[in-house]
């Protein structure tokens, strides 16, 4: 064999023991992929199985909702809207007014909107206030003042705008059932 042969040779299984150690690289490479894999499965297994037990809680609460909202279909008569909207104008700070107040309540006819968002609770009525104000921080107390109220479940400013005055302000408040319960003053 000549010098030349021999390092041709010599590249050549030095060429194979490269091939040969990168296809051992890749199976080691594959098999870790492939464990990391079946450890995944197993895990997304075990917590479908932990889900499910908590399925009947689920059915459990939603069928809580609609009863609640049932309730307040039948009793939305008996919200006491002149305790709210004089605890709504009593709780203005300085400086602010109560420009509108709209209604929107279940009725033996409709129901109100359900919570859009998960963990929002069942609500019996939905009140939109636009308030207008020379401090952006009204609304801010306002919301505070009435924070307290029986049957509160929420409040949500959705817009603020400039007015000749100051600021505009519409926020959304939400009555929970507990509304339903509070005593109605005798009118003279």
């Amino acid at each position: 064999m000549t010098a030349l042969t021999k390092r041709s040779w010599i590249g050549v299984l030095a060429l194979s023991a490269g091939v040969v150690l990168a296809i051992a690289a890749s199976a080691t490479v594959l098999v870790y992929e492939q464990t990391q894999l079946m450890d995944a499965n197993t895990k997304t297994r075990a917590l479908t199985r932990e889900m499910q037990a908590f399925d009947e809680l689920v059915q459990l609460r939603a069928e809580t909702q609609q009863l609640e909202a049932t309730r307040g279909v039948a009793a939305a008569g008996a919200i006491d809207w002149d305790f709210y909207l004089a605890s709504f104008r009593g709780a203005v700070p300085a400086g602010a007014t109560l420009s509108s107040i709209s209604v929107d309540s279940a009725t033996a006819f409709s129901s109100i909107t359900a919570p859009s968002v998960p963990l929002q609770g069942p609500r019996v009525a939905q009140i939109t206030v636009r308030i207008e104000s020379t401090s952006a921080d009204a609304v801010t107390v306002w919301l505070d003042n009435i924070s307290t109220l029986p049957g509160f479940a929420d409040a949500t400013p959705t817009s603020v705008s400039n007015v000749p005055a100051g600021f505009a302000s519409l926020v959304t408040v939400h009555l929970d059932a507990a509304a339903l319960t509070v005593p109605k003053e005798p009118t003279p």
